[in-house]
């Protein structure tokens, strides 16, 4: 059973109306949530500030300004975990409807392991969205001794028009900062969420995934927005070789702490590719 008013959850906003739909899902989680954090990058912050209007939910719904010439997504959901004091933390999306049970599900596996769980499954408002027709990758972590780690990127399969949801993540405090939250170093959309789940199991952490949400879906004229509206496999593949760069010499940390060390710099990580993903990725 989850205690009251233990989940703090941080959402990142850039010109997203939508997150007001995300917001009222998760208040109707009920007293478990104790506050949601509306991380806006956008100049004039109105829309998150609007939101804490609708929602007035006595200081619940917080707006923090993060104005950026370009949104990060990386760093605006470590600005917004700096501020989280509950035991647990959930980061969402702005266009994500949270179901009920998938919140306590997601307590559930974290409570007992101490780890990190994101969501099993996504379910897209719109079954022809791109984003279940781009073509993706994957990744599978093998550690058979901690001096010999092995990170394997494959290419994603998507299974009956439903995605898992690994950027909607559940961790406790202890496990956030263990890993140093996200790395800032990307640009434009993608990976950065696959990342971070990497480097918590390549950290000895337990990743697990349960529950499922609803995506509302839109074009991709709504990603990459700040960098030229660059075709998002792009800024994702490339994203993914800045990836696997940092974590084949054992750079395991996020930036969370303001880039400095958490942990013990690791063994360096042995890099594999399924055959022909890494010319997919330079090319």
């Amino acid at each position: 059973m989850t205690a009251s008013g233990t989940i703090d959850v941080v959402i990142p906003v850039f010109q997203r109306p939508e997150a007001c739909l995300a917001v009222f899902s998760l208040l109707a989680q009920g007293s478990m949530v104790n506050r949601i954090f509306l991380i806006d990058a956008s100049p004039d912050g109105r829309i998150s500030e609007l939101i804490v209007q609708l929602a007035n939910e006595s200081g619940r719904v917080v707006a923090v300004r993060c104005p950026s010439s370009s949104f990060s997504r990386p760093k605006c959901l470590n600005a917004g975990l700096r501020l989280c004091e509950a035991p647990l933390t959930l980061v969402s999306d702005a266009d994500i409807i949270w179901f009920n049970t998938t919140v306590r599900q997601m307590c559930t596996v974290v409570n007992s392991t101490n780890g990190l769980c994101h969501v099993e499954s996504v379910e897209e408002t719109d079954q022809k969205s791109r984003s279940l027709s781009r073509p993706g990758y994957d990744y599978r972590v093998i550690v058979k001794n901690a001096h010999q780690p092995l990170l394997h990127i494959i290419r994603r399969t998507t299974l009956n028009g439903v995605r898992s949801g690994p950027g909607l993540v559940l961790a406790s405090t202890d496990c956030w900062n263990a890993i140093g939250g996200y790395c800032e170093d990307f640009v434009g959309w993608g990976w950065e969420d696959k990342d971070l789940l990497i480097r918590a199991a390549l950290s000895g952490k337990q990743v697990d995934r349960a529950g499922r949400v609803l995506h509302l879906s839109h074009d991709d004229t709504k990603r990459n927005t700040s960098f030229d509206r660059v075709e998002p496999a792009r800024s994702r593949n490339a994203n993914i070789l800045t990836s696997v760069s940092r974590i084949a010499r054992g750079e395991l940390n996020g930036d969370l702490a303001g880039g400095s060390s958490l942990v013990d710099k690791r063994p360096p990580v042995t890099i594999c590719f399924e055959d022909g993903v890494e010319a997919e990725l330079s090319s």
